[in-house]
């Protein structure tokens, strides 16, 4: 079934100009451009209906995926105690951590990530070694107080984030979960179209004995990669240690430190800039034994072997927009590309259909628009021929504009495709319909 919008009634913002002087990155520049997302604090933005519908589209992506993997969404607090936060030995150490107090002089935090939350969780609950695998997901803000938070999406202090929990009865179980997360990360991008590079990581301040991360390459990238040319084994720059990686297999020992110029293999290394979208960590007993989260085995009480899976959002969307509009205009600079391209099938839009000036001779008519919209909707019964068209079509009724400027809008909104509508003369009043976009 098609579902139909109207531009008269789409809360947009109207177009930002950017003076040359202000330093935006691509997707910065597009999205505020179009009245997609406002800033209003530093790192913070505001996203408009329109954005959200592909923001939507893209979770629901992302929910098909984890269902797949047989994963349960839930929800957990934004605010965490601290005690569970002091448990796990991460209160003191990470510096981006927002803190606050409340009027009892409490302390708290505003989550970046929910180890501690989840694992505290499990141990409330009885699990048996016949409940296991436990995978458990949420979608939901995060934050991060970035210090010099920059490129708009790709480097804020709020963003929306799919993470993972994974809880198993042994190491060969928590890394065969970890191999299929991996692997639908993977599918996940190559759905959206976009290339990606999946990496060797450090597990930073969440810990574990084994880190991937997954990056989309891009000039603007802060990460540095390095990455063979046969086989496409990568490694980020800052990567503390590896002593082999092949594909399909994993080495747990990762105490040797990795050179490019100083390695054991034959591989051949190019530097690559990255923005990573996904990290997946192999955390162990991490926090297991923190908690002293434990299942019932045959033998008795056993602690969860975990994993952890992140992968952000609204900045794969910020990724998605600076690789494809990028790629759609080679020949144009960064700030003179004016139209957003989004990753095919979670554009806002399935298509938009553009009506001529009220004012002009061939001005649609009421009775005219919904023979079209019927076309989309179902079949015509004066020549039995299928016209569906599936999706969500945006009816572009405003007044007073020219269809030169509603088309240079709904282009700037990345709508992959836009149908004028207007009356043609001929013996008889009939409706014409060409496809421009």
């Amino acid at each position: 079934m098609t579902v139909f919008s109207y531009f008269s009634r789409c809360f947009i913002r109207r177009t930002v100009v950017f003076p040359k002087s202000i330093d935006v990155c691509l997707s910065q520049h597009l999205l505020q451009h179009s009245g997609l997302i406002a800033l209003t604090s530093p790192g913070i933005f505001s996203l408009s209906p329109v954005f959200i519908r592909v923001l939507d589209k893209l979770v629901n992506l992302v929910k098909t995926k984890m269902a797949t993997l047989g994963a349960q969404q839930m929800l957990l607090p934004t605010v965490g105690n601290s005690n569970l936060w002091t448990t796990s030995g991460r209160w003191n150490n990470i510096e981006q951590l927002f803190r606050v107090k409340d009027r009892n002089g409490k302390y708290y935090c505003l989550q970046p990530t929910y180890e501690e939350e989840v694992t505290s969780l499990l141990t409330a609950w009885e699990v048996s070694y016949k409940d296991l695998p436990i995978l458990l997901y949420q979608v939901s803000n995060k934050y991060r107080d970035e210090l010099r938070p920059k490129h708009g999406l790709l480097r804020c202090r709020e963003f929306m984030m799919k993470d993972l929990y994974s809880f198993d009865a042994d190491l060969t179980d928590a890394l065969e979960t970890y191999k299929n997360v991996c692997d639908s990360y993977a599918d996940l991008l190559s759905t959206l179209g976009l290339p990606y590079y999946k990496v060797c990581a450090d597990a930073g301040h969440i810990g574990g004995q084994l880190s991937h991360e997954f990056h989309i390459p891009l000039p603007i990238g802060e990460d540095l990669l390095y990455i063979c040319n046969k086989c496409g084994t990568g490694v980020n720059a800052e990567y503390k240690g590896l002593s082999c990686y092949l594909s399909g297999h994993i080495f747990a020992d990762q105490s040797n430190i990795l050179h490019p110029t100083d390695t054991e293999c034959s591989h051949n290394f190019t530097e690559v800039r990255g923005v990573e979208v996904g990290h997946c960590f192999l955390l162990g007993q991490r926090y297991s034994k923190c908690f002293n989260a434990t299942f019932d085995s045959p033998k008795g009480k056993k602690l969860f072997e975990m994993g952890c899976f992140g992968l952000g959002l609204t900045r794969l969307l910020a990724a998605s927009i600076e690789h494809f509009s990028a790629a759609s205009f080679p020949d144009l600079s960064a700030d003179e590309i004016t139209e957003i391209r989004w990753p095919p099938g979670i554009s806002p839009f399935t298509g938009a259909v553009a009506l001529q000036k009220e004012s002009a001779k061939d001005a649609l008519s009421p009775s005219d628009l919904k023979l079209i919209m019927d076309a989309f909707n179902g079949p015509d019964h004066n020549t039995s021929r299928c016209r569906l068209v599936p999706g969500d079509i945006l009816i572009d009724d405003r007044k007073g504009l020219s269809l030169g400027r509603k088309l240079i809008d709904l282009k700037r909104l990345g709508i992959p495709w836009i149908v004028i509508a207007k009356v043609r003369f001929t013996f008889s009043f009939m409706t014409s319909l060409a496809v421009v976009v």
